[in-house]
């Protein structure tokens, strides 16, 4: 639904409102991500809007810190913990949090960030090599599963971090915003 919708929501002028979340989920699940961060304004801190934002802009390289990443309240839709703990997973993927924050958060969350088993070694090899499609089919065995609850935030990191080093940063960031959005 989100996407028979992103047009029409892309037409919309950024208005500060009940929606503004959904109808930023909806320009994000169509690629419509510089459309979606006109709304950067009126997205309210620490809602789904904000952070879905904070993921799919590709043209900040500032890093977050551990104090605005735990301003995220995982929205009000679905849970929010499971949220709070992708966001946080998404952001150290993609190289928007510095290495204390993300240790930091990882360790508050429990983020496993060095997982190690076959497929993660497997995901690593096909990085350092520099496969991006490797690391895409190997991305999608890790999320594997009925739903997203399904997939750890452990694993979601290395996915986005595996992607982000192959350059399929696009790629890295629409997964990161639909594993909140489906949450």
């Amino acid at each position: 639904r989100l996407i028979l919708t992103s047009h029409a929501a892309a037409a919309l002028p950024p208005a500060a409102d009940e929606d503004s979340d959904r109808l930023i989920a909806a320009m994000l699940s169509a690629g419509l991500d510089r459309r979606a961060l006109r709304w950067r304004g009126v997205a309210t801190r620490g809602g789904d809007g904000w952070a879905m934002l904070a993921l799919a802009d590709r043209f900040s390289g500032a890093l977050l810190g551990a104090g605005e990443v735990r301003a995220y309240r995982g929205g009000t839709r679905g849970d929010g913990e499971a949220k709070r703990r992708m966001f946080v997973a998404a952001l150290g993927g993609l190289g928007r949090l510095d290495p204390a924050s993300l240790a930091t958060l990882a360790a508050e969350y429990e983020i496993d960030v060095t997982l190690d088993n076959r497929w993660t070694r497997a995901l690593d090899r096909a990085a350092a090599r520099g496969e991006p499609a490797t690391v895409v089919l190997l991305s999608a065995v890790g999320m594997q599963t009925a739903n997203w609850r399904g997939v750890s935030a452990s694993a979601l990191y290395r996915i986005i971090a595996a992607m982000h080093r192959v350059g399929l940063d696009g790629e890295a960031r629409m997964i990161a915003v639909e594993a909140l959005t489906r949450l």
